[in-house]
């Protein structure tokens, strides 16, 4: 009988592509979501029928997830916010949420828990996200010492929301800001490299109680990002050095609006470079894999932004 992967916040953008790689390799896949809607082309790439299955589920509502995580083989926990708004917040989402999943997979009998945080949550320590983000693996490992934390730098892909949100921003405007000069260093990572590492950490059990960093082969600083994605897209804005103190003076005002383009803790977390530094956690040379290049995935899906 195929065995049942349960991903928690997976119908966004990462879930997306682990849930195809996942039913490419057999596996019955379960979207349990806040908004199950959000789920549908997942639920049409099922590669037979009733491959996918999708349910309503919100980490603050522990019932929500026990039913989710009943007869599942494995879980994949997926949730994050990058931005509090009202009830979602950083403590209860990413660290009491984190928890709830836990303690409902170990009542639950569940083999295997991926548990996805962020790179550089330890080090980022006067960052409110990043805080949650660490005491959340702190209360994974506590409640299913057998789980296994994947860090993963910022994701790129055709979906996403960084490398879009960058190309949107340089369309209109006149003048960016550089928050820090855009001296902070990263680590990009393919979104499908990601999507491939996970049936291979499930599927070893070597891999039990430790904790991944995957990052991209190229470490760029945001400068170079946005300058990038500029001249790529042909785009004449003028990028403008920002001192981080004066950032998140203007950065304020913007918590009041619905979606703020920056907030004062995102310029706290800017301040760290997202990089893979730690030499004790694996990386994905000990998949096998070999990441993509930015420069060489980034191009095909911003060819739409190009001017002629």
């Amino acid at each position: 009988m195929a065995r049942i992967v349960t991903l928690i916040g997976g119908s966004g953008f990462l879930g997306e592509y682990i849930a195809k790689e996942l039913l490419k390799k057999g596996y019955l896949v379960r979207i349990a979501s806040r908004n199950p809607d959000n789920a549908i082309v997942v639920k049409t790439a099922g590669l037979g029928v009733g491959q996918v299955g999708v349910m309503q589920c919100n980490v603050r509502f522990p019932e929500t997830v026990e039913r989710a995580v009943k007869d599942s083989w494995a879980v994949i926990n997926l949730v994050g916010i990058l931005c509090e708004k009202g009830k979602q917040n950083f403590a209860d989402v990413q660290a009491l949420g984190a928890e709830t999943v836990a303690k409902a997979c170990a009542n639950a009998g569940v083999e295997r828990l991926i548990h996805i945080s962020a790179l550089g949550v330890d080090t980022a320590t006067k960052s409110h996200y990043a805080r949650t983000k660490l005491n959340g693996e702190k209360a994974v490992f506590a409640s299913f010492p057998d789980a296994t934390i994947i860090r993963p730098s910022v994701i790129f892909g055709a979906e996403d929301h960084f490398v879009n949100m960058f190309a949107g921003a340089l369309r209109w405007l006149p003048m960016f800001p550089l928050f820090g000069g855009g001296k902070t260093k990263f680590q990009p990572v393919y979104v499908n490299d990601i999507a491939k590492a996970i049936p291979l950490i499930l599927e070893n059990p070597k891999y039990k109680q430790k904790i991944f960093e995957l990052a991209g082969r190229d470490v760029l600083s945001l400068k170079q990002i946005i300058e990038f994605i500029r001249n790529y897209t042909r785009k004449f804005c003028l990028l403008i050095p920002v001192p981080f103190a004066l950032g998140k003076l203007l950065a304020l005002p913007m918590k009041l609006l619905p979606k703020p383009p920056i907030t004062v803790d995102q310029l706290v977390l800017l301040q760290y470079d997202n990089v893979v530094e730690s030499p004790s956690n694996l990386t994905f040379s000990t998949l096998g894999i070999t990441p993509q290049k930015f420069e060489t995935i980034v191009p095909k899906y911003l060819e739409r932004l190009k001017q002629a």
